[in-house]
């Protein structure tokens, strides 16, 4: 006798077990409301039509960090960005050793009205920065926030520390419990936290990444979520799960540097404009009788040996005295100014 099997891809070929691994787990009961469509659509998908949905400027209208927006012009001043609006910003932090240095500059730089990578910070009443493990932190974040030259105009800054867990899961139950009412309640403009993770992105970080930009939009708050990542960048994807991203990745600092470290920030969404120089740029921090400073200049390598090489083919030096002075080849002298010009014309050529 000839036994049938269920086809398969039809319904009737999974269980009642199987059917319940499907749904969807809503694990805050607060989140009765949809979350926001994924930002890629695969290809058996239709698409929406996009003359439906209101553009950046009917956004911005009923946006309350839109007042008194202003653009940020490149070092060449072809291209203006516009302000971050309200939303989720991700921070890709792909050294972990450079997030107690590069979350203070961020906050920083969001209090002061400042850029990042040539995108400009909106307008804050305060900022609130959320951190987790012992209460002895609070001194040590305290020192953080110390930088040379802060306006008297700068955004009150706040900090608290939740739980006892040096690595809390903001993306868990409980950590969306927290940060959650805090963004809803509207009572800041800005609110900032860390979360450790092993890419490539789950599920449930997933959904607390579309969470966290829905309450944003809705509250008129910017929530900067730092992502430390350890492990799996390459085929992560963050950008697609937030409104803005930037990748933060270490530099090899110059021999005669006295900087604490040296780090590049990139927005990836700016890619195109690299022969412009607004995409990426090297950030070098300083400490000096206990407080901070940054100097931003254009990213050119991560290798300090290539940067050289950079500035000394500007000088109109020949191959053979920059190779006698770095000690190389005037083969790799040649290959390098290579690299950096087909890097500076648009060609994203690895360092």
């Amino acid at each position: 006798m000839r036994r049938e099997f269920p086809k398969k891809g039809r319904p009737d070929a999974l269980g009642a077990a199987d059917r319940e691994k499907l749904r969807p787990h809503n694990r805050l009961t607060a989140e009765a409301e949809p979350l926001r469509p994924p930002r890629s659509i695969s290809p058996k998908t239709p698409t929406k039509s996009w003359a439906t949905r209101p553009n950046r400027a009917q956004r911005r209208q009923s946006d309350p960090m839109s007042a008194g927006r202003r653009s940020a012009v490149s070092p060449t001043g072809a291209v203006a960005q516009e302000p971050i609006g309200s939303g989720l910003l991700l921070v890709a932090v792909l050294r972990p050793h450079l997030l107690p240095y590069v979350r203070p500059l961020i906050e920083f730089e969001a209090r002061t009205e400042g850029s990042v990578g040539h995108l400009p910070m909106p307008s804050l009443a305060n900022v609130h920065a959320l951190h987790s493990g012992s209460k002895r932190k609070l001194s040590a974040v305290t020192g953080l926030t110390r930088w040379e030259n802060a306006p008297d105009s700068a955004a009150q800054f706040s900090v608290d520390v939740v739980g006892r867990k040096d690595n809390f899961d903001w993306c868990s139950d409980e950590g969306q419990a927290v940060a959650i009412p805090m963004i809803d309640s509207g009572q800041y403009s800005c609110i900032t936290m860390a979360q450790p993770c092993r890419l490539p992105v789950t599920t449930d970080m997933a959904q607390a990444f579309e969470r966290y930009a829905a309450a944003g939009e809705r509250s008129g708050v910017l929530v900067i979520v730092f992502v430390v990542c350890t492990m799996g960048h390459a085929n992560s994807k963050l950008h697609e799960f937030a409104d803005e991203y930037i990748e933060v990745d270490a530099c090899e600092p110059d021999p005669d540097s006295d900087s604490v470290v040296t780090f590049s920030v990139e927005v990836p969404a700016l890619a195109d404009g690299r022969a412009l120089g607004i995409d990426k740029s090297m950030y070098d921090i300083y400490l000096s009788d206990g407080r901070w400073t940054a100097t931003e200049t254009p990213f050119t390598s991560s290798s300090a040996r290539d940067r050289a090489v950079g500035e000394l083919a500007k000088s109109c030096k020949s191959l053979q005295a920059i190779a006698d002075k770095l000690g190389v080849s005037t083969a790799t002298v040649s290959r390098t100014i290579k690299k950096l010009r087909e890097m500076k014309n648009g060609v994203p050529l690895p360092d």
